[in-house]
């Protein structure tokens, strides 16, 4: 229920990046405190017509559950605040509440969360205390009925929490609650990854503010309220909203909590209010709705100032008008509805940025209106309306000036023409982004020299930045229209920025980019004839364009209708063609068919389909300059104040409001643009009219009117791939089981995914309500009809898919099966029939849930060895193959294929191609492509990988995988080299394990890219022709009796946002303190027999590195200890120690982590304040090389880092560390996304208790172990190993740190020690490496007590015995060979049998 609570708040806008990724949605909250409302089955039906995909509700009301059951809504429930205490103290009570209220109706009702109690803090305060208690017994009691990965649990907040809100940057909680209940509250909400739920209404804040102070349009999110601005952080507010949220994250930071996200839970406006309620009224709910919705669904940027980019789920308050709440008469009037079902007012909930006709659906043109509104979903830009200030002149206001005008004028983009220091200084904390440029004379200097590029951009960039937003350098001005003696600079300058931008971290606010003239065009008419000059289309501009499209960059043009217009004098272009008149004739351009009524479109998409000329079709463009003289020569026709004022007003309306937005070839897709220009300036050379663009006299008296305030929207769509194992269920058997036996075995077996071959209804049916996604198919012998004719597709889509959907969750509709390898009639057909299929689903607004694709066999590649040759058959290629691949990108659908290395096995007739290298077999030799240097240790990934590269060769690089079949036969005929069970049971497995766990997961090419894969499949089918073979590809025999065991769950878990579960391998420490150790060589052989796949040295020797090159291991360097000062503060140092010990040994060598020193904290204390300096320098160099995606920086400790370590619980780090250099180390691993690394010997601790208090067995990690419950957390400990790990996580839990991932670096036990060194023996270390390796690689997965069920790299120390060594004759006995390769004791580095689950939680 609303609290009033005043919150003026203020801002200035910031770039730092916050690592949150919310789905950003609008729900509604459902409240009930009525007599009137309609039957939940009816709201039910309501929410669901809305496409509201989100409720709340304040109760656990069973009638309204099972209302919304099978309906995809995700709801939230709550325990009543009168409830809490009881359930605070009784796991029993909770335990019933959670199995009545819960348990009982999911999942077909998608509860997502339990909020315990609403706004409790601002309420009675002898529930305070019961509060955070509660909700850990409702998550205990979630956790017992394994629900606690889909339910979370939070509580909702009024404002009233906050002690301070204004300005944002102080805000507080409230003292009586901020230590006492919001700091263990705000822990538990970080380690169970929940948000922060806060009520928040403007509203409120204006009502009781009178007026006085709070403008209207900014609490009613308006655009263009003038706001403020935070003087503390500079964050500028232009809403009440925002300012409200920032308040609530800055209370969190208060108390250290700086990554728990945030939901609105409440917001709203009230149509009706007493008569001293003021702004209570039908236009200011309706004006407040609908722009709430729009702000944090579509507005840019997304977000608040604060955590820019991050959306928010915002529940609407309230879905109806409630007549029995008590109080004032708004609090009855916050509804959306009245209780008959009649709007109060209109809304939009599902804002888009442009609409679509579904008259496009059943017009000759509907695909290509399809097509090019889905390139805006790809190309979207702000949209923005921004101006030149250009300044050749003497008469010119001051900046700050200039900075206050442009303000005033609500213009958010400003390009200039150098980086003058005055100018930047009087832009910052305007919140207006802001384009610089490197002069034309500067390009050839900046070209070669990494140096010069980045004094460049440290003086005129990072100097400026955040402050001044700026977004985009800009190498030269129409450099290609210029000497020429600069061009083949032009892109070495460029690049050379860019990488000046990494090594600052500034690349992801910054682009790079250069703007042209359209005389780069050696043909712009007709515009589908655009091609670029000769004499750079083939030198120039493909590497420029590669280089605006891997940087994501836009392709800047200056257009100028009225230079075209002075040049045609009149006698061709009409003026009302070229001024952007509505109701001009335009032309039509008889090769695309689009017609053109302004010369503006026609000029822009001659540079579009230049680009596509060039195989380049999805850089997006900005306007960089375009204007109209209001003055010129008497021979300069046109030139004048009233064709200036229509030309240029009807420019902002052009690209901002009118529809269809963009232009004909790339409609719906906006364009920012740069009107040419603020003020006329007096020393510019040429024609009179060369002094005379600008809207502004120097005097800053208008030159005309002009309105430069446009509206601006955004596309988004994100096609999210979740890497999944499925399955295909094939029915060409006369023998199968029932389809609904079928639907309840895939869903016994914990299946996700099923493809099907057709659209049978009885399956479909079947699969209903399971939450199992369905792919099905357009049969072959349907394309052809389908091609041509919109009314079939529709139809088509009516009876087999909108009939079913969303009971049945169907995610693709495949058009079609192996078409390009079968029948070529059908061909042409193909991309025609995905087209009509789109449009059908567009029409029944099913597209943002459903995609279009087909399935291929390898059949289409003409080489797929190496991989990196791979392309598609010359007779599809460009035919068949680049339309279609253009429909999948637009439209943001997967590529199918189907790759068995069965098949290629079976062909080869095992002359070439090794059984492991088909079977996915870890330790598989494999091999290496000699082109892109590549290692390839499966045959999967190099078919895969040969698909990925023919597309390349078509130049579509970012579309996705699906691996839509893929399988192994269990029996053939006697031909049938490798049909058996045994394979079939290994390639199956080893495949399920490759694309869901396997580190890295994705393929050589594509590294972390998750590909979805089914199986075929489900049963053996008695009724396909061909071999025996092609009958015996499944899991199951009909009788639903296994062919072979198979594990179908994969895990796929995440601990928190930074910790991503690994895959637990196990690695070895290769150190090298000895004179007797084999060659490098010999020793990567002996790794790669033993299936290791993961090595860490101590240095980064290059005689090692090349011994590892093309292995597939991977392998950590070391910066040594006493080179960590020279790097802390030597930025070329850095960049020289990663060109010299990593760059030029990877990929070849797979180089995953460099360690910063060994065990510094440990050592020479003159060392440590160098530590994270050093981190920090390296990362930037790694950046520099673009490397730091695939190699991450940390340092190894032992266990000295911690002051206490006993029980777990109380782990913290050492006082003279802990804030000065842990607090600062542990936040670069969190913001790099990097490991702790830690160096855990039980041994060392067994060695120094004497055996006194530590048992041999709890040492050893052996099952059975009595170990010992601590006492503060109630986890217990069942090896000290465990213990070790949680204190060092409890350590860093102290710092606020609760989500970085550990790598266990060093871990092992001495075969042998001097007298004193009790347990040093053979017998011990090879019981105390077994159980490690067991247990940290077999499943389930255990992880710790404290983090259960994640996987924890692992590297035993050592390879080998080190005869050089010094100390302890223990400290040369840690090896698992002696240097003659002998083994000091048997050790299996790969168990399959079940470790001891004692280790689990208890």
């Amino acid at each position: 229920m609303p609290t009033p609570h005043i919150a003026q708040e203020v801002f200035l806008l910031s770039i730092w990046s916050i690592s949150l990724v919310l789905e950003g949605a609008i729900g509604v909250n459902y409240g009930r405190v009525a007599d009137n409302l309609p039957q939940p089955t009816v709201v039910a039906n309501l929410v669901q017509t809305l496409g509201i995909k989100n409720v709340k509700i304040y109760d656990s009301d069973a009638t309204v559950l099972s209302a919304f059951a099978n309906t995809g809504i995700s709801v939230i429930v709550a325990v009543p605040n009168n409830e809490i205490v009881s359930l605070a103290s009784s796991p029993s009570a909770a335990l019933t509440w959670v199995q009545t209220n819960v348990k009982n109706f999911f999942p077909a009702t998608q509860i997502t969360y339990i909020l315990v109690g609403n706004e409790v803090l601002s309420g009675d305060s002898s529930i305070w205390p019961s509060l955070v208690p509660a909700m850990q017994q409702i998550y205990s009691a979630l956790r017992s009925y394994g629900l606690d990965t889909n339910i979370k649990v939070s509580t909702p907040h009024a404002l009233g929490v906050l002690a301070v809100s204004f300005p944002p940057s102080a805000s507080v909680f409230q003292p009586n609650i901020s230590t006492s209940i919001m700091a263990p509250l705000l822990s538990f909400l970080s380690s169970t990854q929940s948000p922060f739920m806060i009520d928040a209404y403007p509203y409120l804040a204006y009502l009781a503010d009178g007026g006085q102070n709070i403008a209207l349009n900014y609490a009613l999110i308006e655009p263009g309220a003038v706001g403020v601005t935070d003087s503390n952080s500079g964050l500028h507010y232009s809403s009440l909203i925002d300012a409200q949220l920032d308040a609530i994250i800055y209370a969190m930071q208060a108390l250290n909590f700086n990554n728990i996200s945030l939901i609105l839970t409440e917001s709203g406006w009230p149509s009706e209010g007493d008569p001293n309620e003021i702004g209570a009224s039908v236009a200011n709910a309706e004006i407040y709705n609908n722009n709430l919705v729009r702000h944090v669904t579509v507005a840019q940027p997304l977000g608040t100032p604060l955590r820019p980019g991050v959306e928010i789920d915002t529940y609407i308050f309230a879905l109806f008008n409630e007549d029995l709440k008590p109080g004032a008469t708004s609090e009855r009037n916050f509804g959306l509805y009245y209780p008959n079902l009649t709007q109060v007012y209109p809304i939009n909930l599902n804002p888009t940025s442009c609409q679509f006709s579904t008259n496009l659906a059943l017009s000759y043109f509907g695909f290509c209106g399809f097509l090019d509104f889905v390139i805006s979903r790809i190309l979207s830009l702000e949209g923005a309306i921004g101006v030149n200030y250009g300044r050749e002149a003497d008469n010119l206001p001051q900046p700050t000036v200039v900075a206050n005008l442009v303000q005033t004028l609500g213009i958010k983009n400003v390009k200039i023409y150098n980086t003058n220091a005055t100018v930047l200084s009087a832009f910052a904390n305007t919140g207006i982004s802001v384009i610089v440029a490197v002069p034309n004379n500067e390009i050839v200097s900046l070209a070669s020299s990494p140096s010069a590029a980045l004094t460049w951009v440290q003086t005129n960039v990072q100097n400026f930045f955040p402050a001044t937003q700026i977004t985009y350098i800009l190498v030269g001005n129409e450099v290609l229209s210029g000497d020429s003696s600069i061009w083949p600079s032009l892109l070495p300058a460029m690049q050379q920025i860019y990488s000046a931008l990494r090594f600052y971290s500034l690349d992801t606010n910054i682009k790079v980019s250069t703007p042209h003239a359209l005389w780069v065009l050696a043909v712009s008419f007709p515009p589908s004839a655009g091609v670029f000059q000769p004499n750079i289309a083939a030198s120039i501009m493909p590497p420029f364009l590669s280089f605006l499209s891997s940087t994501q960059s836009p392709f800047m043009i200056n257009v100028y209708p009225y230079l075209a217009y002075l040049a045609d004098g009149g006698q061709n272009i009409a003026l009302n063609y070229a001024l952007i008149e509505p109701g001009a004739v335009g032309f039509t351009d008889s090769n695309s068919g689009l017609h053109y009524s302004s010369l503006i479109d026609a000029q822009l998409d001659a540079i579009i389909y230049a680009m596509q000329a060039l195989n380049f079709n999805n850089i997006p463009l900005i306007l960089t300059e375009s204007g109209w003289p209001s003055e010129g020569d008497p021979n300069e026709i046109g030139a004048s104040v009233a064709n200036a004022e229509i030309y240029n007003n009807n420019l902002v309306r052009h690209v901002t409001v009118a529809q269809p937005l963009g232009t004909p070839l790339r409609p719906g897709v906006e364009i920012d643009t740069y009107i040419f220009e603020l003020f006329n300036e007096d020393l510019k050379a040429g024609a009179t009219s060369e002094r005379n663009f600008g809207l502004y006299y120097p005097n800053l008296t208008q030159v005309y009117p002009i309105n430069l305030n446009p509206t601006s929207s955004q596309f988004s769509t994100n096609l999210a791939l979740e890497g999944a194992i499925g399955v295909n269920y094939g029915r060409v058997a006369d023998n199968l089981p029932q389809p609904t036996v079928v639907a309840n075995l895939v869903q016994r077996l914990g299946i996700k995914h099923v493809k099907i071959y057709d659209t049978n209804a009885t399956v479909l049916s079947a699969f209903a309500n399971t939450g199992i996604s369905v792919i099905v198919a357009v049969p072959n012998n349907e394309i052809v009809s389908l091609a041509s004719s919109p009314c079939a597709a529709l139809t088509w889509v009516q009876t087999n898919v909108k009939n079913f959907f969303p009971a049945t969750q169907i995610t693709y509709i495949v058009v079609g099966n192996e078409v390009l390898s079968g029948d070529s009639s059908i061909w042409p057909s193909l991309v025609p029939a995905m087209q009509q299929i789109y449009s059908a689903l567009r029409f029944y607004s099913l597209d943002t849930n459903i995609k279009v694709s087909t399935p291929h066999s390898l059949g289409v590649l003409a080489a797929s060895f190496p991989p990196s040759v791979g392309v598609f058959q010359p007779n599809i290629a460009k035919s068949i193959m680049a339309p279609l691949l253009s429909f999948l990108s637009c439209t943001q659908s997967a590529f199918m294929i189907d790759a068995y290395p069965y098949f290629a096995y079976l062909a080869d007739g095992g002359q070439n191609i090794a059984l492991n290298y088909a079977l996915i077999e870890p330790g598989a030799v494999g091999f290496t492509d000699s082109n892109s240097g590549l290692h390839y240790s499966s045959l999967i990934d190099a078919m895969l990988d040969a698909t990925i590269y023919a597309m390349k060769a078509l130049n579509f690089s970012n579309i996705p995988l699906i691996l839509t079949e893929s399988g192994w036969p269990s029996e053939g005929d006697p031909n049938e080299i490798g049909a058996s069970v045994a394979n079939a049971e290994i390639y199956n497995n080893n495949l399920v394990r490759h694309v869901t766990v396997a580190q890295p997961l994705g393929t050589p090419l594509r590294p972390g890219v998750e590909i979805d894969t089914y199986i075929f499949a489900l049963f053996n089918e008695d009724l396909k022709p061909g071999a025996t073979s092609e009958r015996n590809f499944g899991l199951y025999y009909p009788n639903l009796t296994q062919v072979y065991p198979i594990n179908l769950k994969p895990t796929c878990s995440q601990f928190s946002t930074n910790l991503a579960l690994m895959e637990g391998a196990i690695g070895v420490n290769y150190g090298r303190v000895a004179d007797n150790l084999p060659q490098p060589h010999v020793v990567a052989n002996l790794v790669q027999r033993l299936g290791i796949k993961n090595v860490k040295i101590y240095d980064a020797n290059e005689a090692v590195l090349r011994a590892f090159a093309n292995t597939g291991i991977s392998v950590i360097v070391c910066v040594p200890n006493n080179e960590i000062v020279s790097l802390a503060n030597n930025p070329s140092a850095a960049l020289n120690w990663v060109q010299t010990n990593v760059k030029r040994y990877f990929p070849a060598t797979r180089i995953t982590y460099i360690m910063v020193g060994n065990e510094v904290l440990s050592g020479d204390s003159s060392i440590w304040p160098s530590l994270v300096p050093a981190m920090q320098q390296l990362y930037s160099a790694l950046r520099f090389h673009f490397l730091e995606a695939n190699i991450k920086i940390s340092t190894p400790h032992s266990m000295g880092v911690l002051a206490a370590s006993f029980p777990p619980s109380a782990g913290v780090f050492q006082p003279n560390i802990a804030t000065s250099i842990m607090a600062p180390l542990l936040s670069f691993l969190r913001s790099t996304r990097s490991h702790f690394m830690i160096n855990a010997y039980p041994y060392f601790s067994y060695r120094a208790d004497g055996g006194q208090n530590i048992a041999l067995n709890f040492a050893l990690i052996e099952p059975g172990a009595a170990g010992f419950r601590d006492s503060n957390s109630g986890l217990h400990y069942s090896s000290l190993l465990e213990a070790m790990l949680d204190a060092t996580i409890y350590a860093m839990r102290a710092l606020n740190f609760n989500d970085i991932p550990l790598i266990l670096t060093e871990s092992g036990w001495p075969s042998k020690g001097d007298p004193h060194e009790i347990g040093a023996s053979v017998t011990n270390a090879r019981i105390y490496n077994n159980n490690l390796v067991r247990r940290d690689t077999v499943r389930p997965i255990l992880g710790t007590p404290l983090r259960p069920g994640v996987e924890f790299d692992t590297y035993i120390f050592a390879l080998f015995n080190e005869d050089l060594k010094p100390g302890a004759t223990s400290e040369r006995n840690f090896g698992l060979y002696y240097p003659n390769l002998t083994q000091v004791y048997p050790i299996n580095l790969r168990p399959t049998s079940q470790f001891s689950t004692n280790l689990a939680l208890s």
